[in-house]
């Protein structure tokens, strides 16, 4: 996930400072943004994303 947010700031241009971490210590004292990235039963949750979100209308539930 850390190499994405850097690979998007690059192709920004924003200059962000971005670090990363396994524990979270002190990281979340003083930050404007974090990034979480979590893979546990995956595909069931996958599932849940798109029928909770059909059943609300919305067709686009993955856009990465």
């Amino acid at each position: 996930m850390a190499g994405l947010v850097r690979r998007m700031d690059e192709e920004a241009g924003a200059g962000l400072e971005i670090e990363e971490k396994i524990e979270k210590g002190d990281v979340l004292d003083g930050a404007d943004f974090v990034v979480i990235s979590i893979a546990i039963d995956r595909m069931n949750r996958c599932r849940k994303d798109w029928e909770i979100s059909f059943k609300k209308g919305i067709k686009q539930v993955i856009g990465e």
